[in-house]
């Protein structure tokens, strides 16, 4: 007796692995169906509202029909969290006015406070990049978009603790990197 396999049955990496092979994008549809409610919680994260959130999760689900064929995924999950953030960040870059600046006097050289300041900030960003995806994206919400844990465990499948877990381990990360930092 044969039983038809469902595919809401069939983990991401066999989902990924026919879509390479047939190039169907059902297999693709079935994979963003699973985490498409994550890409928008990360996409109006970014852009405030939910009409642009909804116009990038489809620009990011289009992305990945030509990235699957081609890119190395090991947790597709992590994957696509970090190719959604980064489709945010460009697109909230490209709408950034280039500013052209003539000075009336000439420039003055930057305070020892403003580029320490400056360099801490770039380290903290490269820190929070460096954070496991999970910690990451809770981090960033709950410190930087001011999310509550209710509101992040809402846009995730990750429940209360978990969120909280996530924040607290990330934190902790955070910290350890920065004294990294300054150390060197």
């Amino acid at each position: 007796m044969f039983f038809k396999e469902k595919i809401q049955d069939l983990s991401d990496e066999v989902l990924i692995s026919r879509y390479r092979k047939s190039g169907k994008g059902k297999w693709v549809g079935e994979l963003y169906n699973r985490y498409a409610h994550l890409v928008l919680g990360v996409c109006l994260g970014y852009f405030k509202n939910k009409p642009e959130a909804e116009d990038a999760q489809s620009h990011i689900f289009e992305k990945l029909l030509t990235d699957l064929k081609s890119k190395e995924v090991q947790k597709f999950s992590a994957w696509l969290y970090v190719v959604a953030k980064n489709h945010c960040l460009m697109e909230l870059r490209k709408r950034q006015p280039s500013v052209v600046r003539y000075p009336k006097e000439p420039a003055e050289e930057p305070t020892e406070d403003l580029l320490s300041t400056e360099q801490t900030l770039i380290a903290l960003e490269e820190a929070i990049d460096d954070l496991k995806p999970e910690q990451q994206y809770c981090v960033r919400m709950f410190y930087l978009e001011r999310k509550t844990y209710k509101d992040i465990a809402e846009t995730t499948t990750y429940s209360m603790n978990e969120v909280k877990s996530h924040i607290q381990n990330g934190k902790r990360n955070l910290g350890l990197a920065m004294k990294r930092k300054a150390e060197q």
